[in-house]
Formats: C-alpha cells, sequence, structure tokens
C-alpha cells in the first residue's frame, strides 16, 4: 500500500494511530514508515503493529 504524504486535521491529539503491516514482503526493499515531518524512515517488519501518538503527527 502506498499513500500520499497526508495530515488527518480531525485526529484527536491524545489518542494513537495504530498501523499493522500485513502480507509477505522484504522489509528491506518495501514497506517502510516514512514519517516526512520529522525525516524518520522504518523498516516496518510483515506482521508488526506500531502504535504512534497523534499528537506527533
Amino acid at each position: 500500500v502506498v499513500t500520499l504524504e497526508h495530515i488527518n486535521n480531525t485526529n484527536l491529539l491524545f489518542g494513537l494511530c495504530a498501523i499493522f503491516a500485513c502480507g509477505s514482503y522484504d522489509p528491506t526493499l518495501g514497506g517502510h514508515l516514512m514519517l516526512f515531518d520529522h525525516n524518520i524512515v522504518i523498516e516496518f517488519l510483515p506482521g508488526s503493529t506500531i502504535l504512534i501518538p497523534f499528537g506527533i503527527l
């Protein structure tokens, strides 16, 4: 899945964004989680879940 860079203005500041990676892929070649505002790229492993506070997005 690929999404364009975006911001959801209706998110709760105290809420959490749950992101789950499903499928079979090589995390060194794809499946990266990119946080553009923070210049962070994370190799997101298949089957992984990450919780990100909306307040930092």
